[in-house]
């Protein structure tokens, strides 16, 4: 009941065509957030707290109620999923696998009638797929690299572009730019392969092999 109010508003939200996280160059050339309305570890929060709550209103046989919340985390899901960022279409992955799941174990509940089953067969229908992996890997995370290359090129400091201990203080650093652009041009390339073929060690491998000067996938 404490977050009734948030999960309406995260219903209205998930009705929505699309999700505009706008971006600009700051004064170091750096490419940043303007405004990020959905961060990224709370949606997966957001879908475990809605499908904790479709089983809560199972429980109570309110069905029709329960199965309004699982598609909230469908329709999210594709909202998430077209934030440019890779790890944001694994979240939304995330996100679906938790509501297919929840959604199965209202489908299996013998309270689960017809209407509401054929309601749920059109609905879920009507759901556009979530965006393809590949893309996101071999376009848009390359495109980040690279400007991030770019900018350490330029002079700017490690420490505004990556943030881990030990980064404090670092600034410009001296590189061979060309084979670092080339590397990152690799990896990105292993990557999207590794989505092609394999599970996770395939991705892993086919990332760092790039950075190493390998191509682990050919």
């Amino acid at each position: 009941e404490a977050n009734a109010a948030a999960l309406a508003l995260a219903e209205q939200a998930s009705r929505r065509d699309r999700l505009y996280v706008p971006f600009v160059a700051d004064e170091h050339g750096l490419i940043s957030f303007v405004a990020e309305p959905l961060p990224i570890p709370a949606m997966r929060e957001l879908a475990k707290t809605l499908c904790a709550r479709a089983l809560f209103l199972r429980a109570q046989s309110d069905l029709p109620a329960a199965w309004r919340d699982v598609l909230t985390v469908h329709r999210l899901a594709r909202l998430q999923a077209q934030n440019p960022w890779l790890v944001s279409q694994l979240v939304a992955l995330a996100m679906e696998s938790i509501a297919s799941h929840t959604g199965r174990e209202l489908a299996a509940d013998p309270r689960f009638e017809p209407t509401l089953a054929r309601q749920v067969l059109a609905e879920l229908s009507a759901l556009e797929p979530l965006d393809d992996l590949v893309p996101k890997a071999a376009g848009v995370e390359r495109g980040f690299a690279l400007m991030a290359v770019e900018y350490l090129r330029r002079g700017g400091e490690v420490n505004r572009l990556i943030h881990w201990p030990g980064a404090e203080g670092a600034g410009a650093m001296d590189a061979d730019w060309e084979e670092l652009c080339r590397r990152v041009n690799l990896a990105s390339d292993c990557l999207a392969a590794g989505q092609q073929v394999g599970g996770a060690r395939d991705r892993d491998d086919g990332w760092l092999g790039g950075f190493r000067g390998e191509h682990p996938m050919r």
